[in-house]
């Protein structure tokens, strides 16, 4: 039986930049389609800001 790998993400920002805004949410997007990508099951995310 394969076993599938288990993931999770870390999104950080380290600016209060405007351009900054929409980092964590295509951070978190981008991390949730790799595991997708690869089959590996998620298992928890963390957001610093």
């Amino acid at each position: 039986m394969e076993r599938r790998c288990r993931a999770v993400y870390y999104c950080r920002v380290s600016t209060d930049d405007e351009n900054q805004a929409t980092s964590i949410m295509n951070q978190k997007e981008e991390a949730l389609k790799i595991m997708k990508d690869n089959n590996w099951q998620f298992v928890d995310g963390y957001v610093e800001m």
